[in-house]
């Protein structure tokens, strides 16, 4: 961590802290706007970007004024958020497969005689 910080803060980028590869036009952040539970992650460019920040009462303001504009935000977040679960779904369930073979080898190794398992 010590080291992705001082990569960070000196611009160099290590690819080893790469968890994504974002697109052009990309969303970060948006979990805050519907959690309020602060950020979740830290982005780091690799190149320069245009950006910018929408404060959390602004943007309800601007979701107020503007319905339709309102409705598809709120629909891309939801989306957002339902891609992140199931993502999360399935690392959980491979996570569950390696332990339910790792428990299960393990219960199968307790019935063996002690010089059978390994």
């Amino acid at each position: 961590a010590a080291a992705a910080a001082a990569a960070a803060a000196s611009g160099e980028h290590l690819e080893r802290d790469t968890v994504v590869v974002l697109a052009a036009k990309t969303v970060v952040g948006e979990m805050e706007m519907l959690t309020r539970a602060g950020r979740m992650a830290t982005v780091t460019a690799t190149r320069p970007v245009r950006a910018q920040e929408l404060k959390y009462d602004d943007f309800l303001q601007l979701l107020a004024r503007n319905t339709v504009l309102g409705y598809k935000v709120m629909t891309n977040l939801a989306k957002s958020a339902a891609s992140s679960i199931a993502q999360l779904n399935n690392k959980m369930s491979s996570c569950n497969a390696v332990l339910d073979l790792y428990l299960n080898d393990n219960r199968a190794c307790h019935r063996r005689p002690a010089a059978r398992c390994g």
